[in-house]
């Protein structure tokens, strides 16, 4: 099994090849915050690609951001709206199951890397240490 390596600092400045960044979006459709906006600005293919689509609990989009290196980005739809003083924690850990269960299936075919941020536990109000368990 592998486990996981944690490094600080900004994902972009690390390169980035063979590998898949995966993150977490919202079911409406919206992108403007937190994570995806360093990500948009890197690679406008994630952005464009979920913004053209209909976003649905538990699904995942792969998009191919950078041919070259192949990199791809893991837009994983399993936040329930956004995170407000009425939903404080809308990270839907049943479709965040969903969607890396897609992630884990593009890892095994690629035999690639993930490199990500501690993705659901800022905007979408998760835990980091169920997620961690989930992951592991």
């Amino acid at each position: 099994t592998r486990k996981i390596n944690y490094i600080r600092g900004d994902l972009f400045s690390f390169p980035l090849n063979n590998c898949i960044i995966p993150h977490i979006t919202n079911d409406k459709n919206l992108w403007g915050s937190g994570f995806v906006v360093p990500l948009g600005n890197k690679y406008p293919a994630a952005k464009e690609a979920y913004l053209a689509g209909s976003p649905k609990l538990g699904t995942a989009q792969i998009v191919e951001v950078d041919e070259a290196n192949q990199v791809y980005v893991a837009n994983m739809t399993a936040q329930r709206g956004l995170m407000s003083a009425n939903n404080p924690h809308p990270l839907d850990y049943f479709s965040l199951n969903l969607c890396m269960e897609r992630v884990r299936e593009f890892i095994e075919e690629h035999k690639w890397s993930v490199h990500a941020p501690k993705f659901g536990s800022e905007r979408a109000g998760g835990d980091w240490m169920i997620i961690e368990k989930h992951i592991e």
